[in-house]
């Protein structure tokens, strides 16, 4: 048995970096965060009933509160246009997850889950009625894994969930009224088939149906003017197909390749009433294909070695010509990891991405450059519970952006001292 109770209390302030691209349709925005601030209740308990029989429970509370300041320009200082703005949020969560799980027999195993999950959000505007915001989600699961023989097993699953919406209230000429308000049920289940190839190689083949529900932001803010809410946004469903196989290379080195295929319906992406104001829209069928390759291997005691690829190649099957966001066709990773002495460990790692989309905050669409990132870092122990660790990302200072006008971070250099006891 084990039992966690966690507390946790953040008291912070953040900023927003201003736009820093060349488009000139795109408006910048001045904000300020002086208030971030959460506090969390966190339990978490886990029950053997027996040998074979389990009980995992989860329990939170999150309360976040934040204000945030919209000014002028860059000098933070006014805020006398009609875009400047104070306003300050107060929202609150709840939950809870169990799963119980037990062996039925030598060759199966029953699982089963409940999700249960409140969210309240409010916005505090000055002079102003609080618009209030509610929503409710539930799931339900369960999960039955069968061995079929010495080399094969099965996995069969289904859940159903739940979103209702409580409350959702608007801002019309200084008075509150209800948001039209839509609830939604998603069915999903689930398969998997595994089977083992003499003591080397593995082979599956697993279908999954998985449902993303709209959020309360989704639907119903106006994103501080950029954005017009949309409560008849629908859920997104996708159809996950996957084959893959793993293989142990001798002793040292393990291999894994898999293929995959997504079918979407209701997919989700911003589409632009005019520069500098969207709304989330469900844009019809889309598909996804794509594969994956790994290895890690040890060639030396003192050396590792880890790399993977991922292709993907997404399309919007009702609408080919509307370029897919925000992700890369191409994915690599790479990372050497080398033990020198007892002590001390060095890592090189490489990160590289290419044929990325993006759509900026005029709406315009655009293609990121392609980059690679090196990075470099070393932890000794210094002394029993104490490490020391320094290390440099993007060593070569590589200028690259994932979305236009917002660069990523050059050159940086880090060192930390740990302790542990």
């Amino acid at each position: 048995d084990q039992y966690t109770f966690t507390y946790a209390n953040q008291k912070g302030e953040k900023g927003n970096p201003p736009y820093a691209g060349t488009d000139s349709v795109v408006r910048p925005r001045f904000w300020q965060w002086p208030a971030w601030n959460k506090e969390s209740f966190y339990f978490v308990g886990n029950k053997g009933i027996g040998e074979y029989t389990y009980v995992r429970g989860r329990f939170y509370y999150d309360n976040f509160d934040n204000t945030l300041r919209a000014f002028d320009n860059n000098c933070y200082c006014t805020q006398l246009r009609p875009s400047s703005f104070n306003t300050a949020y107060d929202d609150h969560t709840y939950g809870t997850s169990m799963e119980f799980g037990a062996r039925a027999g030598e060759r199966q195993t029953i699982k089963s889950s409940f999700y249960f999950k409140d969210d309240t959000h409010r916005e505090l505007n000055p002079g102003e009625p609080t618009p209030n915001f509610r929503d409710q989600s539930f799931s339900f699961g369960f999960e039955d894994t069968v061995r079929l023989s010495n080399r094969a097993s099965a996995i069969l699953g289904f859940s159903s969930d739940r979103l209702q919406v409580l409350n959702a209230e608007n801002m019309v000429n200084g008075a509150l009224s209800p948001f039209p308000r839509s609830d939604v049920w998603a069915y999903n289940p689930q398969a998997g088939l595994f089977y083992t190839l003499g003591e080397a190689t593995r082979l599956h083949f697993t279908f999954a149906r998985k449902t993303r529900l709209p959020t309360i932001k989704d639907r119903y803010s106006y994103r501080m003017g950029q954005a017009i809410p949309n409560p008849d946004l629908r859920e997104e469903h996708a159809s996950n197909w996957e084959a893959g196989v793993t293989h142990l290379l001798g002793r040292r080195t393990f291999l894994e390749a898999n293929l995959f295929r997504s079918d979407v319906s209701n997919s989700t992406q911003r589409y632009y009433l005019q520069p500098n104001l969207y709304q989330l829209r469900n844009l019809g069928e889309a598909r996804f294909l794509g594969g994956e390759l790994g290895v890690r291997a040890n060639p030396a005691n003192f050396l590792q070695i880890h790399a993977n690829y991922t292709y993907l190649s997404r399309c919007n099957m009702s609408n080919p010509e509307l370029p897919m966001v925000d992700t890369p066709r191409h994915k690599a990773y790479s990372a050497a990891t080398f033990q020198v002495g007892a002590r001390t460990t060095l890592i090189a790692d490489l990160r590289y991405e290419g044929g990325r989309f993006y759509q900026n905050d005029g709406g315009r669409f655009g293609r990121a450059s392609n980059f690679a990132a090196v990075g470099f870092s070393g932890t000794t122990r210094l002394y029993r519970q104490i490490e020391l660790q320094a290390g440099i990302d993007n060593a070569l200072d590589r200028n690259y952006f994932l979305v236009d006008g917002y660069p990523e971070a050059g050159r940086t250099m880090y060192v930390n001292l740990r302790y542990q006891f």
